[in-house]
This record gives structure tokens, sequence and C-alpha cells, in this order.
């Protein structure tokens, strides 16, 4: 009796063991990148109340550390996440596409969850310039990245539309960071008359200065709504990290839960993370646009890729927009 007894506790023993080594076999930390920007609101509003913790909690991981790496463009953060310094980056929907087709095997790069759409506004204070065809050779376009951008992309899709060329505007273009941009086209200081920008910086520039107009928006060149901000890693944390890739899907969800149910309370989470100088009511009248929808579900992916695929920018397109993201968001009506 007492062997059996003692072989009964030792199998017990081990089984709690094998347990709590299955546990901490993933990561004890989740590195995520950052940038700044209201379409990055899941994001942060996730950051603020904890919630990856909380569910990693629930998942049976134990204490689970989130830390957060602040970036000011998509190739300094696509560098971080595929040299490992990062577990997760927030990008938008074109440097996941282009990820998406430069990687392989267990580096491969997938979407998370989208986390915004929303139109991005080409503003300028030259007032010579009323639409894209007025724009010439001695002109000068901000955007936050050439060539990799969100803006430059839709600049090159207008330059198809207009001129038959996608890259003839990209000469036009100069790489600055959003508030530079904006700091650029009010002031005069630089060459640079117009930025092509996003929120909330299109939406303080139009309020703060009356010299600042709206020339176009993406939606209109992108033909519909599309994503504009998406959240994404490589197969090789997933495969190493399955149920901690499972707790940060859940606390998406979570956070997209709050946005829709609290909205007042995620713009004070957008002024409080990002100590931003605006109120949170004029946060709140951004989120509650028409045009503007915090969601997981893609939007004009495919669109974009076979625009991108088109004009040679990636060698490989997707058949579907499921192939650029992770299993997590599949059940969604994207597109």
């Amino acid at each position: 009796m007492l062997s059996r007894r003692f072989l009964t506790l030792s199998v017990a023993g081990l089984l709690l063991v094998t347990g709590s080594m299955a546990s901490r076999a993933e990561t004890n930390e989740v590195r995520l990148g950052d940038q700044y920007g209201l379409g990055l609101l899941p994001m942060y509003v996730l950051i603020k109340e904890k919630l990856i913790e909380k569910h990693a909690a629930q998942k049976g991981l134990g204490e689970l550390k989130v830390t957060v790496s602040q970036f000011s463009g998509a190739a300094a953060v696509n560098d971080a996440l595929l040299s490992g310094n990062i577990d997760f980056t927030i990008g938008g929907a074109g440097s996941l596409v282009l990820l998406w087709a430069r990687t392989s095997g267990d580096q491969k790069v997938r979407g998370l969850t989208s986390l915004s759409s929303a139109p991005m506004y080409l503003l300028t204070t030259d007032p010579r310039i009323n639409s894209l065809r007025d724009y010439g050779p001695g002109d000068k376009i901000g955007v936050p990245a050439a060539k990799v951008s969100m803006q430059a992309f839709a600049l090159q899709m207008a330059s198809q539309q207009l001129h038959g060329d996608p890259f003839k505007m990209d000469a036009l273009t100069v790489s600055l960071p959003h508030t530079e941009g904006i700091a650029a086209i009010r002031t005069g200081k630089l060459e640079v008359k117009s930025y092509w920008t996003a929120i909330p910086f299109q939406n303080q520039a139009l309020k703060d200065d009356p010299k600042v107009r709206k020339v176009a928006s993406s939606f209109d060149v992108f033909g519909g709504p599309h994503t504009h901000i998406t959240m994404y890693g490589t197969q090789r944390f997933k495969d190493a990290n399955p149920r901690t890739f499972e707790a940060i899907a859940d606390a998406y969800r979570e956070a997209f839960d709050l946005i829709q149910k609290d909205p007042k309370r995620a713009a004070e989470i957008f002024v409080e993370y990002t100590r931003s100088k605006e109120t949170p009511e004029f946060i709140l009248s951004i989120m509650e646009a028409k045009e503007v929808r915090f969601s997981p579900e893609p939007q004009g992916m495919i669109r974009l890729a076979q625009f991108m695929y088109d004009v040679k920018t990636i060698k490989a397109k997707p058949e579907s927009w499921k192939d650029l993201f992770f299993e997590n968001v599949h059940g969604l009506n994207g597109n």
C-alpha cells in the first residue's frame, strides 16, 4: 500500500512539475514595437489596461512582462522585428504586405490583427495646389517614409491613375515624421509645402491653421476604405509561444470591445498614454467620424497587394487576404 501510494504521489508530482515547466517553456516577456498616432489606439488600450498580462495569467502562463520600444518610422521598426529585437510591431498595411512577400520559413511575417481603417489626407498650404494634377517637378510632398509608407503607396497609386506611371511622383517625396511634416507646411521654412499624413495629425492641422487645406484622401485614391494600421509578427514567435500568442489575440479582442463600448474612456487612454495636448473630447470627435473605424477586420488588403505586385514592388502576391494574416482573424469578413 505504501509503495502504491508513493507511486501515485510521485506521478502526480511529476505531472505538476511537467505542467509548470510547460507553462514556463513559453517566453516570459513580450516585446512590442510602438509608433505614434490615433490609428494605434487599440494597442494603447491594450498596454494601458495591461490586457496581455491579464489574458496570459488566465491561461496559466504566470507573470508575463510586456515591454514597449518606441520607433519613429517603418524602416526602423521592421528592422527590429526581423532582427529579433522585438516580437510584434505596429506598421502600415503596406509594410505588412512588403514583409510578407519578402520573408519565408519560420521568419515569415503575418498580421496578428488590423487595428484601424481611416483615410489619410494630403494637406497643403500652397495656394497653387488644388488637386493632385497641380503638382509639378518643382514641388515637394512630405510623407512619413518615402516608397514604403502607406502615404507613399497612396501617392504611387495616384500617379498611376494620373500619369500612367506609378513612380513619376516619387521624385517629389521627402521623408519626414508627421510632426515635422506638419510643422514644415505650416511654417513655410522648408521647401515642403504639402504633406500626406494621418489621424490625428491631419485633424489637428486643419483645426489649428486656416491656411492648411485638404488636397486628397487616400480613400478616394484606393477606391474605398482600407486598413491603415496593422500589428504583425513572425511565424517563429507564434510556433514557439502558441499560448502567449493566443493571450495577445484575446487581449486585442478585449481592447476593441472597450473602444466600442466606452469610446470616451478610449479617448482618455489615448491622451494619457501619448501625453497629448489635445482634449479627450477632440480625440473622441475624430474617433466618431464616419470614415474612421477601429476593427480587427482587414480592409482593402488584396487591392493594395495587387497594386504592389503589378508595379513590381513585391514579387509574390497573396491569393487571399487570409494569406497575409495568422489564423486568429480568418473568421472575420476581411478583404
